[in-house]
């Protein structure tokens, strides 16, 4: 569905700090282990990524 997919990337840029939306504002990313990235901005601000394994959690 269009419509949802346009309010999930709606709501994502809404609580997502915009200089994570610009690659040269990032200062570094760093893996905390084999599930969690956590990149920082140049104002402090840090994004934190997790994967998961779709097979392991069903």
């Amino acid at each position: 569905n269009v419509s949802s997919a346009q309010k999930v990337l709606q709501e994502i840029r809404t609580q997502t700090p915009p200089e994570m939306f610009d690659l040269s504002k990032i200062v570094c990313g760093t893996y905390v282990d084999a599930r969690l990235m956590i990149l920082r901005g140049v104002n402090g601000s840090a994004l934190f990524f997790t994967r998961s394994n779709s097979r392991a959690d069903s």
